[in-house]
């Protein structure tokens, strides 16, 4: 339709003015106000003005219920016309508001004609938004201040939302639909790239939303107001029990949110969020405090991963300080300050060094979380990998390594970001031990997921998809 004026044409029939049409695209369980909040707030901070803007809701564009009532009659309308029609109101519109919900689970991508005006948008260069309504944006954010079991627990679930994320598992009513519809997907970018684009679009909108969230908190911790009924910073009893929970709420929510950061390798932002965390404590608190551990702790790996060694063993060094003096040398804190200065020495090459703690951190583990526990496997991984390093015993790093990626596979589940960590391992190790083909195949089964959840230009996967290479020269020497 044209800019001001009436509903008076379809939308594959008028010019369009672009930035002021949307097609708000959802699953029929959609509730109507969860499609208006979500709306509202994704054209909150557009320029043009709300008069001027025109929503083109999808079960609208396209008369389902008249698919419905002609089969009714035994009439039937073909997956071409319907295609067709799906199509031209997708590229007429230009613009594809997709909402997805609940975000753990979103049922947007179970139903497979909304997959096709999603692969329509993308085939045909349109803007695809991904949109929540508040109640979803709302749960999202709270997971990040929960204080569950898990410190990481919603970033390990939002990573494993989008390891399960697969086009193929999409429905349709009508199974020819369904084929013809997966059929173009897969000959077109294909399931597995098709999925990639999904979890970017995903993706993007996490660090939007966590973006927005972050400077909201900030502003309200400078401002030393309340936020959620918390005052972070004006309380009379400095150092008691009030006062460290307040710092508590403000710690969780920006260290999880750091650690969001770290996974999508945005490390400068991660690193960011936790010296502010480090600053609120030691201004409140003191220095060695004992929650002092955590910030210590992300630092420290941020320096690793960037390289800065010397300083990563400095915050180490200072973290393993406060845990023997406040837990003992054999708690598990002080075992994860082990952990942690063992992976910088690893780094450095001093791997007789980095095995020692790791085997110490590793005792500790066993005795207090089991040895089937997902924390007993991560530390059993490092020593594995330094087993492979040494080169000492290959067969017992593989054996160690495949005794982890099963109560991996157990914990996260087979396709997951965690399980790929330990294939690729499992890859390096086949490698150096001159089975090469074997090395190949597991390598490219670890690429295939970690382009899937991490996307193509992510640090861990460019690194990844050159292993394959470097294996190939290797079979050639």
């Amino acid at each position: 339709m044209i800019e001001g004026e009436p509903l008076t044409s379809t939308p594959c029939k008028a010019p369009i003015m672009w930035g002021r049409h949307r097609l708000c695209s959802a699953t029929r369980g959609g509730i109507r106000l969860e499609i208006l909040s979500m709306f509202s707030r994704t054209t909150a901070n557009l320029t043009v003005s709300i008069r001027k803007r025109y929503v083109w809701i999808c079960c609208l564009c396209v008369n389902q219920h008249r698919v419905v009532e002609m089969k009714r009659k035994g009439d039937f309308v073909t997956f071409e016309d319907l295609a067709k029609t799906f199509r031209s109101r997708v590229t007429g519109i230009g613009h594809i508001l997709a909402m997805m919900a609940p975000w753990f689970a979103p049922t947007y991508l179970e139903r497979l004609w909304c997959v096709y005006e999603m692969y329509m948008a993308h085939l045909h260069d349109c803007q695809i938004t991904i949109g929540m309504p508040s109640s979803e944006r709302e749960n999202f954010v709270d997971g990040f201040v929960v204080k569950d079991s898990s410190e990481e627990g919603l970033v390990t679930k939002f990573f494993e939302t989008l390891s399960a994320i697969n086009v193929k598992n999409a429905k349709a009513s009508v199974d020819a639909d369904r084929s013809n519809i997966l059929q173009l997907i897969q000959d077109g970018p294909g399931y597995e790239a098709f999925n990639v684009i999904v979890n970017q679009l995903i993706r993007n909108w996490a660090v939007n939303l966590v973006n927005d969230e972050v400077k909201v908190r900030t502003a309200t911790l400078e401002k030393d107001s309340v936020y959620n009924g918390k005052d972070y910073l004006n309380v009379d009893k400095v150092g008691g029990e009030d006062e460290i929970i307040g710092v508590l709420d403000a710690m969780v929510f920006f260290q999880r949110v750091g650690l969001l950061y770290e996974r999508m390798g945005e490390l400068d932002k991660a690193l960011a969020l936790y010296e502010q965390v480090k600053e609120m404590i030691e201004k409140k608190l003191g220095p060695d405090h004992e929650i002092m551990v955590d910030p210590l702790l992300n630092i420290g790996k941020i320096c690793r991963m960037q390289g800065k060694y010397e300083e990563a063993l400095e915050y180490f060094n200072q973290m393993l300080v406060i845990c023997e003096r406040d837990y003992g040398p054999d708690h598990l804190t002080t075992g994860q300050a082990y952990t942690c200065t063992a992976q910088v020495y690893g780094d450095q090459g001093l791997h007789d060094k980095a095995l020692q703690l790791y085997q110490r951190s590793l005792v500790i583990e066993e005795r207090e979380s089991g040895k089937n526990a997902i924390s007993t496997a991560e530390i059993l991984e490092h020593v594995a990998v330094e087993l492979m390093n040494l080169g000492q015993d290959y067969e017992d790093a593989l054996q160690k390594f495949h005794e982890v990626l099963s109560i991996k596979v157990d914990h996260y589940g087979k396709g997951t970001i965690y399980a790929a960590l330990t294939m690729k391992n499992i890859a390096s190790t086949l490698a150096a031990s001159n089975r090469y083909e074997e090395a190949i195949n597991t390598c490219q089964e670890a690429l295939t997921i970690y382009e899937k959840v991490y996307g193509p230009d992510h640090p861990d996967t460019v690194a990844l998809a050159a292993l394959p290479g470097l294996i190939v020269t290797l079979k050639g020497l």
